[in-house]
């Protein structure tokens, strides 16, 4: 992702849609990007590119570092992440993914959380499991 798409994306969607993303997911104990011997070298690039433009936009101690650091800590329970614990994370969210694909999964589990806390939540609690099932998500977007 391209260094202006990343502080658009963190200013315009990570912080205020904090509660949209299940970053406990992207911090399970696996291989950053499943990266393998086969990978190809533009998946490299996209992962390098997009650390880099991270690293550039939330540097140490910035505003916007300091607020996703803040609530990703809350959202763990601990005192507080490191840096390059949460230049990774942020990493994760946005790699091989553009603007338009996160503010639409955004705000649409925005909208699935909002109608759990209505009396419809009936009609929104298997649409939520679903999303948070990674492989079934995955498969859902690729059929759009």
């Amino acid at each position: 992702m391209k260094r202006n798409d990343v502080k658009d994306v963190i200013d315009r969607i990570l912080i205020p849609y904090f509660d949209c993303f299940d970053w406990k997911e992207f911090s399970k104990n696996k291989p950053m990007f499943e990266i393998s011997h086969n990978k190809l070298d533009s998946d490299k690039a996209e992962i390098a590119e997009t650390t880099g433009s991270v690293m550039l936009e939330m540097e140490r101690g910035s505003i916007r570092a300091t607020i996703l650091g803040k609530k990703l800590a809350g959202e763990f329970n601990v005192k507080y992440v490191t840096y390059p614990y949460l230049v990774k994370m942020v990493t994760r969210v946005l790699a091989g993914s553009t603007v338009d694909e996160i503010e639409e999964m955004a705000k649409l589990s925005n909208y699935v959380q909002a109608k759990i806390n209505t009396r419809d939540s009936h009609i929104f609690l298997p649409l939520m499991n679903f999303l948070h099932n990674k492989k079934l998500a995955e498969n859902y977007i690729e059929l759009q």
